[in-house]
């Protein structure tokens, strides 16, 4: 339902940057198994305060979450009729743990990391933001 001369804002995380490799990944492997690491994560977890306030930390299946890389999101972009017309990356580590907690605690560490994710190549960037417009229309 978006108007002729209309934007779309599309956020993704890089499925193949530091979070998802580092955490999202080993942890849907280790929900899968439900053995003791996945014991240990969710009492970790609950230890450190962590108690599901977000539709991802609270979800008990993870296997939702779609891997994307940039060149699934162009692809995605041409087969949806629209074009990107500006690519950015969201960030580099703030999501990881124990980057995380330290960004709650020093708020100017996330924008330490955002500045960090503008200078490094986008395949190293947690997450990316995109700018789409309908294939047809001009910049």
């Amino acid at each position: 339902m978006l108007n002729d001369k209309g934007i779309v804002v599309v956020t993704t995380p890089n499925g193949y940057g530091p979070r998802e490799v580092l955490m999202t990944k080993p942890v849907q492997n280790a929900i899968k198994k439900n053995d003791w690491k996945w014991k240990t994560i969710s009492w970790f977890k609950r230890l450190l305060g962590y108690s599901g306030t977000t539709v991802q930390s609270s979800a008990s299946n993870l296997a939702h979450i779609q891997f994307f890389s940039k060149k699934d999101i162009y692809e995605l972009a041409e087969r949806s009729g629209f074009r990107i017309v500006k690519f950015g990356t969201s960030n580099f580590l703030e999501k990881v743990f124990p980057f995380s907690l330290l960004v709650k605690i020093f708020p100017p560490l996330q924008r330490f990391d955002c500045m960090v994710a503008d200078i490094i190549p986008h395949t190293w960037a947690s997450g990316f933001n995109t700018v789409w417009k309908k294939a047809d229309q001009n910049i």
